[in-house]
């Protein structure tokens, strides 16, 4: 597994064991990291954070002191979709996660596999795949996008029949006995290179029930007291 756009397809089959050496010492560098830099609360003590900035996109610019009118100033609501080729654009060759908003974010990865015959690289694939997850407007709903694009191959490979599993779950949730109701596809979800080259996407969601009203704390009943 390797950051988007990071590896040239080819080079292990025309370089041999010295390329595949690099590939691996590369691959075990990356960082680990479950959630982005810029995570707050209980969630960015939970996991391992990004040690790099994530992509975001540009807020919308603000009007000059000059260019204020007496009535209030209003800005474009925050967006909340995504699509496959958005991520993939933002995420470039270095990024890990793509804020868009607070509504829209995702992260992606390449996975690349090396053929070998008797010891030597004969062929390769790679895929990446990019987690897109969005809420909409008024709903408690998270919706989730897994994408696996960009399927290609070279030399002698069996990337036909080949199977990839996604799977993905919360980690951890505030406060704890929150209890999720899943729509959609339902994972992990296993299909050949052909069957994602067919439908090239995945859809699940989850639905965090509403908070509880609070409820007032008793109070007593009035007392009446005569005089004695």
């Amino acid at each position: 597994m390797l950051p988007i756009g990071q590896y040239t397809l080819g080079t292990i089959t025309k370089q041999g064991a010295a390329a595949l050496r690099t590939v691996r010492t590369r691959a075990a560098e990356d960082d680990g990291a479950q959630v982005a830099l810029e995570t707050v609360g209980p969630a960015a003590r939970f996991a391992k954070k990004s040690s790099i900035a994530s992509a975001a996109a540009q807020p919308p610019s603000r009007p000059a002191a000059g260019q204020l009118a007496a009535a209030a100033v209003t800005y474009p609501a925050p967006t909340r979709t995504m699509t496959a080729a958005e991520c993939r654009t933002a995420l470039g060759s270095s990024n890990k996660f793509f804020l868009k908003s607070r509504f829209a974010v995702c992260s992606g990865a390449s996975f690349l596999q090396t053929w070998l015959q008797n010891g030597r690289p004969v062929g390769e694939s790679m895929f990446n795949v990019m987690a897109v997850g969005t809420i909409g407007e008024n709903t408690r709903q998270i919706q989730f996008t897994y994408h696996v694009t960009d399927r290609v191959s070279t030399g002698n490979t069996g990337v036909t029949g080949m199977q990839i599993t996604l799977d993905g779950k919360i980690a951890q949730s505030w406060p704890s006995t929150v209890k999720y109701t899943p729509s959609g596809t339902a994972l992990p979800v296993t299909k050949t290179w052909a069957q994602f080259a067919a439908a090239s996407s995945v859809q699940t969601s989850v639905t965090a029930p509403t908070a509880p009203a609070a409820t007032a704390p008793p109070r007593p009943s009035s007392l009446s007291t005569s005089p004695p």
